[in-house]
């Protein structure tokens, strides 16, 4: 059996080595009398497990790999690791002593069970050596030659989660699926298209403040943070959530406090060039920018990153700001091209519209926009005007006298 099949780098716990895991379709080669009911995908579609059946049930056994750029048709695809119905802790247990560890031994070590993990006084998962906690529920027999019990609060795939997207407000749609929309889908206008645009409009004036921040030394700069931040994000052994935890304490409250929210029914301009609010004068503070004056920090004022307050997507409100600040912290962590354009200051200041756009006396078309075809328009109407209706200048409309007159 070849073990040494290209891995991808996804696990879901960090940290771990993609080549201390069974590979996909080694996986399902080594048990070939039992056929797998499931492949396990997290919150970024990376495949991250393999579920087996537990016979005369419908409870499942997940059993976590690496992605070796296998496809497999299972009968079912679960969306991560709460999609499915957990097995009993006993069961699991002996599945992995008589079927992984046996048939494979080069992994037996990490894929050796060490002990139960219980939340709320019961238990939600068996842990394996290799730190990874397998779904379960309460066992209907005692376990032998388990380490204690140990209480956990939250896993970390369940953090991916909510960064990947609210699971409450899915979990919130899936029950109400079958129900007619009473308002006939009124709110899916273009409000929310503009809204995503600014805010993501506002999201590249964040990332560009804040690479020129970590660039900048002295005290209104971030050179000295930089690399305490480094030293978080080199933890190899560091659980994601503990990172953004520590990520948190050195940079939540300054990097939200460089955004100002609308108040009202104010406006903003999306110009083409972003530019670092931070650094601005008051008499060049405009356009996505703002001029506050109500800081104690700086009595004069400071220019600050004009964002929307809040969007309610589905009846929630989202803080705009909180929401912000969580994306520049995955990108972090979790993108390794886009962290070293924030370290490097080389984030894009361009930015590129999909739709016209005008300004002033200008109207800009980008080539194989929706309205590219109302350039033609407006060339045709210019060649179709009749001459008469033309202004002319007075050497125009009449003749000079001919020489020799």
């Amino acid at each position: 059996m070849n073990f040494l099949n290209k891995r991808g780098p996804f696990t879901s716990v960090s940290g771990i080595d993609p080549y201390s895991l069974i590979g996909a379709s080694d996986l399902i080669k080594g048990i070939g009398k039992v056929q797998p009911n499931g492949t396990i995908r997290d919150s970024y579609n990376h495949l991250v497990g393999i579920g087996y059946k537990v016979a005369d049930t419908a409870d499942i056994i997940a059993v976590p790999v690496s992605d070796d750029g296998s496809t497999h048709n299972t009968r079912n695809i679960f969306f991560d690791w709460d999609d499915f119905n957990v097995a009993e802790a006993d069961k699991i247990v002996d599945f992995y002593r008589n079927v992984i560890m046996v048939q494979f031994k080069a992994f037996s070590h990490g894929y050796k069970p060490k002990r139960l993990r219980t939340r709320d006084g019961r238990v939600s998962g068996v842990e394996l050596y290799n730190r990874f906690i397998i779904p379960a529920r309460s066992a209907a027999k005692n376990i032998e030659d388990l380490e204690p019990p140990l209480a956990i609060s939250v896993y970390e795939w369940e953090f991916n989660k909510t960064i990947a997207f609210d699971s409450k407000v899915r979990e919130l749609a899936f029950k109400h699926a079958d129900e007619k929309d009473p308002r006939q889908g009124e709110y899916i206008q273009l409000q929310t298209s503009s809204i995503q645009d600014e805010i993501e409009d506002v999201y590249q004036h964040l990332r560009l403040t804040f690479s020129n921040w970590l660039a900048k030394p002295g005290t209104q700069g971030g050179k000295e943070f930089r690399g305490r931040i480094e030293e978080v994000l080199r933890q190899t052994r560091m659980p994601l959530s503990e990172k953004r935890k520590r990520l948190d304490v050195l940079l939540e409250s300054r990097v939200r406090g460089w955004l100002e929210p609308k108040v009202g029914d104010e406006e903003t301009e999306l110009g083409f060039l972003r530019i670092d609010c931070f650094t601005q004068p008051e008499a060049s503070c405009s356009g996505r920018c703002k001029w506050v004056t109500e800081d104690k920090e700086e009595p004069s004022g400071v220019c600050r990153i004009h964002s929307p307050p809040s969007f309610s997507p589905n009846g929630r409100p989202v803080e705009i700001p909180r929401l912000l600040y969580l994306r520049l912290i995955d990108e972090l962590i979790r993108y390794a091209s886009r962290r070293e354009e924030l370290f490097t200051r080389k984030v894009p200041r361009l930015t590129i519209r999909q739709d016209a756009q005008r300004i002033g006396d200008q109207y800009i078309i980008p080539e194989g926009s929706p309205d590219w075809n109302s350039w033609w328009e407006i060339l045709r109407a210019e060649w179709l005007t009749n001459e008469v209706d033309l202004v002319k200048t007075f050497d125009e409309q009449f003749e000079p006298i001919p020489n020799g007159i």
